[in-house]
């Protein structure tokens, strides 16, 4: 089982990356991960394989969603720049964040929000929604 926070976010759903070329990185990403999941599902610069959801956008699209422009993180990867999590209540976590103090940033997307990215560590959130028990059951059973 999953266990959640006050801010009811319960997993981390995927990556954001940023690249001066979203779609041939999307692309590269995609023929290595074939090599390993039957089950990919290509969308654009979406990725999906079981409850991991993969995206890339470009530098103009980071600093429209995130408010900010895109540099890379001190050791960090060189293109992720958001964590996708995963919440069970988009309110709640939207309102524990700005309790918190995190720059949610404005927008109207009901399945998610974006929050500018951490001082400490550079990277930048996407909240969406998700159900605890729909990942659980694409989760390998032992």
């Amino acid at each position: 089982a999953f266990k959640k926070g006050p801010n009811s976010i319960f997993a981390i759903g995927g990556f954001i990356f940023c690249a001066k070329d979203p779609a041939a990185s999307a692309n590269k990403w995609a023929e290595t991960l074939r090599l390993i999941t039957d089950d990919l599902e290509v969308s654009g610069n979406h990725l999906r394989f079981g409850f991991q959801r993969l995206e890339w956008i470009g530098p103009a699209q980071y600093r429209e969603r995130f408010g900010e422009s895109w540099t890379v993180p001190n050791g960090s990867t060189k293109e992720i720049c958001a964590v996708i999590l995963l919440t069970e209540d988009l309110g709640a976590s939207r309102s524990y964040l700005e309790k918190e103090a995190f720059q949610v940033m404005p927008g109207a997307d009901p399945l998610g929000f974006d929050v500018r990215p951490d001082a400490e560590t550079g990277y930048a959130f996407h909240i969406e929604q998700g159900v605890p028990k729909k990942v659980l059951n694409l989760l390998p059973q032992a």
